[in-house]
């Protein structure tokens, strides 16, 4: 049935006007041959408040219905009176600009080449309730809510958009004693790195503050270093990253002193980790005045495995093993950039 002019096909306030074509037919709105001027499709153009006009293309039952394709000859524009909606029961919804082959922009907003604009739009993304991340995708973005976070997909793992932070606890350590070079790693000190994250140029920060006690009556020197590996306990099987820091001796006695470590590692690729940093410790009994500053500084970079998770680990070390010598790891953050 051809309908041109203004005829209409059909009229009334209820019931249906079906158009029905065979498999490979086509229904054609607008001459193939029009050069110029523009062809209007109205659906629903009068509609009273609270209404609500469908558009159903391809329509049938979940289990018979095939795919729909809508094309275009050129530029398509959707204009809608109020928010729009455009969802899936199952399955993605993908926006490509120009193809695979081509580069091209998802764009949202007018786009003012740069000089901005005092209204712009904004693209707000999903966010989560829970701290726990849903299954990770590379370059895949999201809000964690709970952790007030921006979390990106990268290399296998979620990391904070903004920042980098890795890692960062929320109590103190448990603390270490009754051991010298046979000490567990702190247990808030166990940061986990995705495989294949360490890439060239990218740096990692460490950054550590705690307090330590000695046996009374005695001085004992403590060590720290930076290890990566799986093993919390054995040292041994884990690498370490630069060097271990240098051995200060407590004053004798010494309560509660503290000491601090700032250690980055830089990334020369995804198999060497380049290890340098400060060792700060106090080294008088009564007063935080008194403090050491210690380099720990490498002369050559470190060969390591990056194509599994592994983690950072801060080992303690202790001259001699008393369960007296106590230290606590009090705060501990990882973050990273580049």
């Amino acid at each position: 049935m051809t309908v041109q002019g203004g005829t209409t096909a059909g009229s009334g306030t209820a019931g249906s006007i079906n158009l029905k074509v065979a498999a490979g037919a086509s229904i054609t709105v607008g001459d193939t041959a029009l050069s110029s001027g523009t062809v209007t499709v109205n659906v629903g153009s009068n509609n009273t408040s609270g209404s609500t006009t469908n558009v159903t293309v391809g329509s049938g039952s979940a289990a018979t219905a095939g795919d729909t394709t809508l094309q275009a000859k050129g530029a398509v524009s959707i204009t809608s009176g109020t928010a729009s909606t455009y969802q899936t029961t199952t399955g993605n919804i993908i926006l490509q600009a120009a193809g695979s082959s081509t580069t091209a922009n998802v764009q949202i907003g007018a786009g003012n080449g740069g000089s901005g604009t005092s209204t712009p739009d904004l693209l707000v993304v999903d966010d989560s309730s829970s701290s726990t991340d849903p299954t990770e995708v590379d370059g895949a973005i999201y809000y964690n809510a709970s952790t007030k976070n921006f979390r990106c997909g990268e290399s296998g793992a979620w990391v904070n958009c903004i920042g980098g932070l890795i890692d960062s606890n929320t109590a103190a350590s448990t603390a270490v004693n009754s051991c010298s070079s046979a000490c567990a790693s702190f247990d808030n000190a166990r940061s986990s790195i995705p495989a294949n994250y360490c890439q060239a140029g990218r740096v990692i920060s460490l950054w550590g503050v705690g307090h330590f006690s000695v046996n009374s009556g005695t001085t004992q020197t403590l060590t720290m270093g930076v290890y990566y590996g799986t093993n919390t306990t054995t040292r041994g099987s884990d690498v370490l990253i630069g060097v271990v820091s240098p051995a200060p001796a407590s004053a004798t006695s010494a309560s509660n002193n503290f000491f601090r470590i700032e250690f980055k590692i830089t990334c020369f690729d995804s198999t060497h980790m380049l290890g340098e940093g400060v060792y700060t410790f106090q080294n008088n009994a009564t007063t935080t005045t008194s403090m050491l500053t210690l380099n720990m500084l490498a002369t050559a970079s470190t060969s390591v495995t990056t194509t599994s998770t592994k983690s950072l680990y801060l080992f303690p070390t202790w001259q001699n093993n008393n369960a007296n010598n106590t230290v606590t790891l009090d705060q501990w953050v990882v973050s990273a950039g580049n």
